[in-house]
């Protein structure tokens, strides 16, 4: 399969090419932030549960894989622990 391929534009009477960008990726801050959580969750000396201060990615998948490794996610009117 090719990256690229041609689709009808929006006008329906031009044609674009549309170029398929792969690997799609994080920006440099998020790969750092994610490498940091996934060291955290390897690591038994680190207390848990393993809390993060807001969303470190906006993507559905990647979250729930934080959410199955344990960490918990403070973001909204959870930001803050109840002690």
């Amino acid at each position: 399969m090719s990256a690229h391929s041609w689709e009808l534009g929006e006008k329906r009477n031009v044609w674009m090419e549309v170029i398929k960008v792969s690997p799609r990726g994080y920006c440099y801050g998020v790969v750092d932030a994610l490498q940091v959580v996934q060291q955290a969750v390897k690591d038994t000396r680190v207390p848990r549960p393993i809390h993060i201060l807001g969303q470190i990615i906006h993507n559905r998948h990647a979250v729930e894989a934080l959410v199955a490794l344990g960490v918990i996610t403070l973001d909204g009117p959870d930001r803050c622990l109840n002690r």
